[in-house]
């Protein structure tokens, strides 16, 4: 088996990181020459002393180490931190699978993902299925968002997700491996020569679009993207960022970085004007979607503000960025 490196970000969640290194020790045994980099992001509240503690007690040492990024700078921040160490010592890793600490490793995750590479040379990345507790299937899989998706997903409408099924970003559950434009980052390996010829990831992305960012650029150098459903994750949403809510709750107010992530990854990759175009999509989705929830006289389960928030942070001059995930 090749040599692979783990990187996982965490931030002030060390109850779950702790978890999550508990079910990666029998799969990272499976793997050859692996090992685990946890990257706390200057969590402040005991969260680093805590982890490295049950990493040494628990006799993790042997395949884990706890790294201290030394400031919150986000999801791609804090995985660069791991890559860039890896990619600059006397032998770097074939591969690297980068981790999300709110997730449960299933068996044969990590070795479905190494030898699906190891089969498959013109891929880069390539994808887990995460699922939740019971079973149900996360949708993981997605083309690159544009226009039509950004109409499509704010309006809801059987009708219109019909004319345009062929443009709405997520795509349908499949149970065979199959290329996409781009895979959850919670779980995903990559391979050396991507990150060498693409280069890390984007920074000034703090949470959200960077992946959809890192694939398009792996994608416009001609490398593949692949979803493998038979490596599989339980992955509790949101639980590392402080980001969910249940099917009969309404989320919370969308974060002020979450736009601005959507708002860079827009106009770095196609323009300001294209930017706009979507932001005028989205709003008219979301209009469309008001006017049906008055018409039915049902309830908006939409984050408080939304329409308010999207409209502020279209492509107009950045604002400060808040900290904290």
């Amino acid at each position: 088996m090749p040599k692979v490196l783990l990187s996982m970000v965490t931030w002030k969640a060390a109850d779950i990181t702790i978890d999550c290194i508990a079910s990666i020790e029998s799969e990272i045994a499976k793997l050859d020459d692996a090992h685990l980099v946890v990257v706390d992001n200057d969590s402040g509240d005991g969260s680093a002393e805590k982890i490295e503690a049950a990493i040494e007690a628990r006799g993790w040492d042997r395949f884990a180490t706890l790294v201290r990024s030394g400031k919150n700078g986000g999801f791609a921040y804090g995985h660069n931190c791991a890559l860039r160490a890896d990619l600059a010592a006397d032998s770097p890793a074939d591969y690297a699978i980068m981790l999300n600490p709110d997730m449960i490793i299933l068996p044969g995750a990590f070795t479905s993902l190494v030898e699906f590479m190891e089969s498959h040379p013109r891929a880069g990345m390539a994808g887990a299925r995460s699922q939740d507790e019971d079973g149900t299937v996360h949708s993981c899989s997605f083309r690159f968002p544009g226009v039509a998706n950004e109409f499509a997903s704010y309006a809801r409408v059987g009708a219109i997700d019909r004319v345009l099924q062929d443009h709405i970003a997520r795509m349908p559950v499949r149970q065979d491996a199959h290329q996409v434009d781009w895979v959850s980052g919670a779980c995903v390996i990559v391979r050396r020569e991507v990150l060498e010829q693409v280069g890390l990831l984007d920074e000034t992305f703090f949470l959200y679009y960077e992946e959809t960012d890192w694939m398009l650029r792996a994608k416009r150098l001609g490398w593949e993207i692949w979803h493998v459903p038979a490596a599989k994750v339980v992955h509790f949403v949101g639980h590392a960022t402080n980001i969910r809510s249940r099917n009969d709750e309404r989320p919370g107010r969308r974060p002020q970085f979450w736009f601005e992530s959507r708002r860079h990854y827009y106009v770095k990759n196609f323009g300001r004007g294209y930017a706009a175009l979507t932001d005028a999509a989205a709003t008219a989705g979301i209009l469309l979607w008001r006017l049906k929830l008055m018409v039915k006289r049902e309830k908006n389960m939409d984050p408080p503000h939304l329409l308010r928030d999207l409209v502020r942070n279209g492509v107009a001059p950045p604002k400060q960025r808040r900290t904290g995930w």
